[in-house]
C-alpha cells in the first residue's frame, strides 16, 4: 500500500501534465518566478554566510556570546545556539541545514539535533512581515503577529527543553571542508548553497503545478477550502489565497497557522537537507503541527483580549 500511493500520485501528476499543458506551463512559470524573485535573493546570502561562519574559527565568537544565553533558556549546547539563531532569522531550510552540517561533523548528537529541529526551522522574518502579515493577513500590527508566530516556536522549545545536563559542550569540531584558504571555502559554500536552492526550485515548481491542478477542479466559490488546501501544500500560494478571504478573523487565523506550520513543501525542503542524518521527519511534522496549534491559541487570546479591551473602552 505504501508503494502504491506514491505511484498513483506520480501517475496523476504525469497525466495532468499531458492533458493540461497550458495550466502546467503557467504553474511552472509561477513556481520558477517565485523562486527567482523571492527565494533566491533572500536565502542565498544567508546560506552562504551562515555556512561560511560555521566552517571558520569565527563561529567561536558567536558561540561565546550566544551560548550562555541559549544554554540557560533552552538547555542546549553552545554549538547549537548558532543553528537556533539562524533558524529563526534566515528562514527555511537554513536552520535544518546547519543542524545537519553540525551533526555530520560530529558536533551535535542526534538528540540535540532533533530537539533544535523541532522549533528552530522557521519562515524568515522578512517574508513573514512583507508577504504574510502585511499582504495575506492585511494587518499593521506587525509586532503582535511576530510575537504570536515566533513566540509559539520559542514557547514550544522552552516547554520541551531537556534536562540541563543532557547536552555536552566539550565536543571537538572535525574538519568540515577540504578548502585550503578562505577563497576556496567561499567557493565551496556558494556551490553547496546553490545545490540546496536548486532542490528548492524543483519543489516549488512541482507544488505549484499540484496547487494549480487541484484548484482547477475545485469550485471557485469555495474560497476557504481552496485557501486551506493550497496553504497546506505550499505557503506562498496559500497566502495569496488567504489574502482573498473576506472575513478578517478567519483570514488572520488561517494566516497565523500557515506561517507557523510552513506547508508540505517546506517540510519536504527540510527533508532534503537533513537526508544523511538520523533525524526523524515524522517527529518534525508533529512538532510543527503542535507549534501551529500553540500559535492559533495565542492568536485567539490576543483577538478576544483586544476585542474585550475595545468594547470596555467605549462603555
Amino acid at each position: 500500500m505504501k508503494k502504491i500511493v506514491p505511484f498513483i500520485i506520480i501517475a496523476i501528476l504525469f497525466f495532468f501534465l499531458l492533458f493540461f499543458p497550458q495550466i502546467s506551463l503557467d504553474a511552472s512559470k509561477t513556481g520558477l518566478l517565485l523562486w527567482f524573485d523571492t527565494v533566491l535573493p533572500t536565502l542565498l546570502p544567508f546560506l552562504v554566510l551562515s555556512q561560511l561562519i560555521l566552517k571558520t574559527p569565527y563561529i567561536h565568537y558567536f558561540q561565546k556570546f550566544l551560548g550562555p544565553i541559549f544554554k540557560r533558556i533552552f538547555h542546549c549546547s553552545q554549538e547549537g545556539a548558532f543553528c537556533a539563531v539562524c533558524g529563526f532569522l534566515c528562514g527555511y531550510p537554513v536552520g535544518a541545514r546547519l543542524i545537519s552540517l553540525q551533526m555530520q561533523d560530529g558536533i551535535l548528537d542526534q538528540e540535540e539535533g532533533q530537539y533544535l529541529l523541532s522549533f528552530c526551522n522557521n519562515i524568515s522574518p522578512m517574508f513573514c512581515i512583507s508577504y504574510g502579515i502585511l499582504h495575506a493577513i492585511g494587518s499593521e500590527n506587525i509586532l503582535i503577529y511576530l510575537l504570536i508566530i515566533y513566540g509559539s516556536a520559542i514557547l514550544f522549545g522552552f516547554l520541551t527543553r531537556p534536562s540541563e545536563k543532557t547536552f555536552s559542550t566539550t565536543k571537538t569540531k572535525k574538519q568540515t571542508s577540504s578548502a585550503k584558504n578562505i577563497f576556496q571555502l567561499i567557493d565551496v559554500c556558494i556551490i553547496d548553497s546553490f545545490l540546496i536552492l536548486i532542490k528548492l526550485c524543483g519543489y516549488l515548481i512541482l507544488f505549484s503545478i499540484v496547487s494549480h491542478g487541484i484548484l482547477y477542479f475545485l469550485p471557485k466559490q469555495n474560497l476557504y477550502f481552496n485557501a486551506f488546501i493550497t496553504a497546506f501544500l505550499e505557503i506562498t500560494n496559500g497566502l495569496s489565497h488567504i489574502a482573498k478571504l473576506p472575513n478578517d478573523f478567519l483570514r488572520s487565523a488561517f494566516g497565523v497557522v500557515t506561517l507557523s506550520f510552513g506547508g508540505l513543501c517546506c517540510i519536504l525542503q527540510t527533508s532534503s537537507v537533513i537526508s544523511g542524518t538520523r533525524l526523524s521527519l515524522r517527529k518534525y511534522m508533529i512538532h510543527k503541527a503542535i507549534i501551529a496549534c500553540i500559535a492559533l491559541i495565542l492568536f485567539f487570546c490576543f483577538y478576544f483580549w483586544s476585542s474585550f479591551f475595545t468594547i470596555n473602552r467605549w462603555c
